[in-house]
């Protein structure tokens, strides 16, 4: 039988990409005028060589080459490593229960390797129950009901954990604290949109409502039995109580995943390597690690002389340890030095005792008061500030977010230029830092917080050090406040 005009069209093809390895086809539409055929003898013979191997196409139309050599390279385990690479983006939180797969394509392009590679190794995770098919998307996590919410005072089904605060003051501050407030969110959100429900442990709660002794909570861990999923201990944990024969409880000897989030590693002694729990973690945050970040970005953009104004009530001991462990790390970037300054002046007073409120009309009123100033007026009634502009300053450091802020405003009342004058970074990323365009510091405790929920419900490995450290992943979010030295 004669070959059809699309299968000799193919044949010339495949003869033109084995002589000419720099070839590539490019568009369907190229390739109808390149050889004189029809649009849709064009779209046979792509079809064609596509099922051979040959060729490859991509949403727009763009028909390339298939790799043919580096599919020849690829190891025997290549499968293996695109799954093994799939799953830790899992386990590390980086891809999230619920969300969507990203697109074949994207992987393959990545990690350079065929799109048959991709699919083999997305079938293996879902045969692990890792992944789902929904639809026509993968879905990361296992394929289940919607759990109902929990109701009211729980029910005899449904699956528990213990929350472990000292009093009711941190449990407020928890959930609402800049520093610890995403943790929070994304703990209970999980929590919660997975049916489970949290019981809190107060110890200075000095009522049975609330248990707050051992022997409450060792009877109610009896009572639940295989309800219960296990336990957080935030680190405000009254130094009186023995911490370590409490994890043991918490743990059900062993048979149960227990956290202690160490917010600012201060409890490194605490590992499974020390306590006889196998499933304990540690979830904490390294400053250290942000600290040099902050730098890094500051001195990659050109600034060498950086300032950390201070201001407030003596007591902020945490603002003087972050100023004393930038200074340390300034050591590693050469010509790098860090000034400071104590912020005394009556205007910085005013700012402050204002400092609790964070709504858009709050932010516009108060940087139309300050604009209005004159530029010779807001430099005179701060002196210290100015001093270290003065001294060659062109970043600015500042305490968090909120005081970062409050910097902006003043440069918007000085009339200095930012970032061509002064650059401004702040800590916490809090969501109003987005609103005026902060640069800032993520701790990275939302992705702590979910995989927190994950270790408690169980429903997927979670990746740790081998003692069960879990640091915090913190990056400096670039918004327009920082920039280049003018």
């Amino acid at each position: 039988m004669k070959p059809s005009l699309f299968q000799n069209i193919a044949a010339r093809l495949r003869k033109k990409l084995a002589d000419d390895p720099a070839y590539h086809p490019g568009a369907v539409d190229d390739m109808r005028r390149e050889f004189g055929v029809s649009r849709s003898t064009m779209i046979k013979t792509v079809r064609l060589l596509e099922q051979s191997g040959e060729l490859e196409s991509f949403r727009g139309r763009k028909i390339m080459r298939a790799d043919g050599a580096a599919k020849a390279e690829e190891p025997p385990n290549a499968v293996r490593m695109m799954a093994a690479t799939i799953r830790a983006a899992i386990t590390e939180g980086e891809l999230r229960i619920g969300d969507r797969l990203p697109k074949f394509d994207a992987f393959r392009i990545s990690h350079r390797v065929a799109k048959a590679t991709v699919s083999q190794a997305v079938r293996q995770l879902s045969a692990e129950k890792r992944i789902h098919k929904r639809g026509k998307y993968w879905i990361i996590g296992p394929a289940i009901r919607s759990p109902k919410k929990p109701v009211a005072g729980g029910s005899d089904h449904q699956p528990v954990l213990l929350f472990f605060m000292r009093n009711e003051y941190d449990w407020t501050v928890f959930f609402n604290d800049a520093f610890t407030m995403t943790f929070s969110q994304a703990f209970r959100s999980e929590v919660e949109r997975f049916g489970v429900r949290i019981k809190l442990v107060i110890f200075d709660s000095g009522t049975d409502a609330v248990p707050h002794t051992l022997e409450q909570v060792r009877a109610l861990i009896k009572q639940w039995d295989d309800r219960y999923r296990g336990a957080i201990l935030a680190d405000t944990w009254p130094r009186q109580l023995p911490l370590r024969q409490w994890l043991v409880t918490l743990s059900d000897e062993g048979r149960k995943p227990v956290i202690y989030f160490d917010s600012v590693n201060r409890a490194a002694e605490f590992s499974r390597d020390a306590l006889p729990i196998p499933r304990f973690y540690r979830f904490f945050f390294d400053e250290a690690v942000a600290a040099r970040r902050v730098l890094e970005h500051l001195y990659n953009l050109g600034h060498r002389t950086i300032g950390f104004p201070t201001f407030g009530p003596a007591r902020h001991t945490w603002a003087l340890a972050r100023l004393a462990l930038l200074r340390r790390q300034a050591e590693h970037f050469p010509g790098c030095r860090i000034e400071t300054a104590q912020l005394s002046e009556p205007f910085w007073d005013r700012m402050r005792a204002h400092s609790g409120f964070y709504r858009i009309w709050y932010l516009i009123r108060r940087i139309q008061e300050y604009v209005s100033f004159r530029r010779s007026s807001s430099l005179a009634h701060t002196p210290s500030l100015k001093s270290l502009i003065d001294a060659g300053a062109t970043a600015l450091i500042a305490m968090n977010d909120r005081v970062g802020m409050q910097y902006l405003w003043w440069a918007s009342a000085a009339g200095v230029r930012i970032p061509r004058d002064l650059s401004i970074i702040g800590f916490d990323n809090i969501p109003e830092s987005e609103m005026i365009g902060l640069t800032s510091v993520d701790f990275g405790f939302s992705r702590l917080g979910y995989l927190a929920a994950h270790v408690l419900i169980g429903d997927f490995e979670i990746k740790s050090e081998r003692n069960g450290d879990l640091p915090s992943l913190c990056s400096v979010v670039v918004r327009e406040s920082t920039g280049k030295r003018g």
